[in-house]
């Protein structure tokens, strides 16, 4: 499990007004549903949702124990702690939060599942909610500022590994490496951001060997390992990167 040590916002600081909704619900049941939300709300850097554990059973109109449950089939990259300090001896305490997207595709689940009509009800509600926390206007400043500083970072990958690696060749085809190369990414960009300024989530290539990836249209390194073997390419960045993956797993990661 990695560790978000520096949250950005919590739910409590984006200043939402309770959702107002007909239709014979429960106020009580409804304003449970919206402070859990907000409770639970933390928004990191990038402007991505995490979600505190503790609200996961209000906001999903469930148990406790099935909340504990799904909580732990979440895998690593979509489950992190946050440190915090106890008021009384001031020490660091830990509290597990889940990407929201994880959530919502709970929830899509319990509606789609035989639940009674009025859970249901209760269910897009708090999808409802969500959808307030994710498009507030500090969230999408968040999204709107990290997306520049990621395009201005992701400029200076090239350069970045070739001084800190040396790479003279093509790190793939072993062909030397052209003026015009280019900063391949390992592990997509648009799936995973958290590592598209990370040179060592990436491998430098020659414009055709770009190509060819990006007709492959390869996404992680299980995909480029296979098209390396297939075309008998080198391989040795595999064991590279995952060694890096795992320090960047295990240890702090600030958002």
């Amino acid at each position: 499990m990695r560790s978000l040590i520096h949250r950005k916002l919590i739910g409590e600081e984006l200043g939402l007004e309770f959702l107002e909704l007909q239709g014979g619900l429960a106020k009580g049941t409804l304003k449970g549903i919206f402070n859990a939300w907000v409770a639970a709300s933390v928004i990191d850097q990038r402007g991505a949702v995490w979600v505190k554990v503790s609200q996961l059973h209000t906001i999903l109109r469930t148990t406790k124990d099935k909340a504990r449950y799904l909580v732990g089939s979440v895998g690593r990259r979509d489950k992190v702690q946050m440190t915090g300090t106890n008021l009384i001896g001031g020490e660091k305490v830990l509290e597990t939060l889940v990407r929201s997207t994880k959530i919502c595709d709970w929830v899509n689940e319990s509606i789609q599942s035989p639940v009674v009509a009025r859970t249901v009800e209760y269910l897009k509600y708090s999808e409802a909610v969500y959808r307030q926390v994710r498009d507030s206007k500090d969230a999408r400043l968040l999204r709107a500022e990290f997306r520049e500083q990621l395009q201005s970072t992701q400029r200076n990958l090239k350069r970045q590994r070739m001084k800190r690696l040396k790479i003279r060749h093509d790190e793939l085809t072993g062909e030397s490496l052209d003026k015009e190369a280019n900063f391949a990414h390992i592990r997509a960009a648009s799936l995973y951001f958290e590592m598209a300024d990370k040179d060592w989530n990436g491998v430098l290539v020659n414009v055709l060997t770009h190509r060819l990836l990006t007709k492959e249209g390869i996404l992680d390194e299980g995909e480029l390992l296979h098209m390396c073997k297939k075309k008998k390419w080198k391989t040795d960045w595999y064991n590279a990167f995952k060694r890096e993956l795992r320090v960047f797993e295990g240890v702090v990661v600030a958002a």
